[in-house]
């Protein structure tokens, strides 16, 4: 359990996790809202999220060289339509910028040739998925990316977008079929496990009831239970006694 930069582990989310993975795997397209309270660990989470869908053969865009890909209030259609596509590999002309439903002709022949993004979605077998950590859009951003963004691209069926922020900033999507996911307090077993594998380790080692204590001061801050982890988990110094903190 670990982790060599101090960093703690994801814990108190695996049922939430694995409720996200399954609706993902679901054969229709997935629009998943996930809704997260302030300081429930939303970037955290995702993080894991990301991981553990790639582990699942998703191709996952979750950030670029700009950072974790979010909408806020000046976001732009044709920017974030760049950066997608810029993350996808996916060749000029724009995927997105104008609508999906804008296609360019054939010269040859007159036919209409398909959106770059649709006509990768169909002919790769990869499946990809779209994690947005937080969406505060503009009103013009909302609306396009709900009707034409995510109703073309999930259309294929080989795509997935999961949008994480709290219950007010998902409504734009409430009349789009979803799986609706809360992130609420830490899943206490989950908790209380990582503070007993990691009594034997303390100096003096963590009592039943300090083991107690820490679990209830953690199911409802992900910052604590990262706080306590690193704490715990330093190295002793010359001549230190204890690294049992008081709670």
């Amino acid at each position: 359990m670990t982790i060599a930069d101090g960093t703690p582990p994801v814990v108190g989310r695996g049922t939430r996790l694995r409720q996200v993975v399954e609706a993902l795997g679901r054969a229709a397209p997935s629009v998943v809202l996930l809704n997260v309270p302030a300081g429930m660990g939303q970037t955290t989470f995702l993080g894991a999220l990301a991981t553990a869908a790639t582990d699942e053969g998703w191709r996952v865009v979750h950030a670029d060289a700009d950072g974790e890909f979010t909408v806020a209030r000046d976001t732009r259609p044709d920017a974030f339509a760049k950066r997608l596509r810029d993350a996808l590999d996916v060749a000029e002309p724009s995927a997105i910028t104008g609508g999906t439903r804008d296609f360019a002709v054939d010269a040859s022949t007159q036919r209409p040739v398909q959106d770059p993004v649709l006509e990768a979605l169909r002919e790769h077998r990869d499946r990809w998925l779209l994690l947005l950590d937080g969406f505060r859009p503009s009103p013009t951003f909302a609306a396009w990316f709900r009707d034409t963004f995510v109703g073309d691209l999930l259309a294929h069926g080989r795509a997935a977008v999961v949008v994480a922020d709290t219950d007010s900033a998902l409504e734009p999507f409430a009349t789009l079929p979803h799986e609706r996911v809360t992130l609420g307090a830490l899943d206490r077993d989950e908790v209380r496990d990582l503070f007993r594998a990691l009594a034997p380790t303390t100096e003096p080692p963590l009592t039943a009831e300090e083991i107690e204590q820490y679990t209830e001061a953690s199911v409802w801050r992900p910052d604590v239970v990262g706080a306590l982890y690193r704490l715990l988990t330093l190295p002793m110094r010359p001549g230190q006694r204890s690294l049992v903190p008081t709670v």
